[in-house]
């Protein structure tokens, strides 16, 4: 997965995701014995897990944004009324 502002559109990526999704589930219920219905919404779990964990690490990068776009404003604050 890209980083922010370093991301290939996403109808490029869609249809490939597509196949290795499909892909996956049949390699679950071969491996596990799972209905396609047990392998396709484990496949979702793994999907909304994995999203979540993207969106915290992007989230994290804002806080540090934000965290040293104010130390800035400070250090400006501080050195205008010197």
């Amino acid at each position: 997965m890209g980083t922010l502002f370093n991301q290939q559109e996403r109808s490029k990526t869609a249809f490939g995701m597509a196949d290795s999704i499909c892909a996956e589930a049949k390699r679950l219920m071969q491996d596990h014995g799972v209905s396609e219905a047990a392998a396709m919404k484990a496949l979702e779990l793994s999907i909304t897990i994995h999203d979540y964990d993207t969106k915290d690490e992007q989230l994290a990068g804002f806080g540090e944004i934000a965290r040293d776009l104010v130390g800035a404003l400070n250090n400006l604050y501080e050195s205008l009324n010197q």
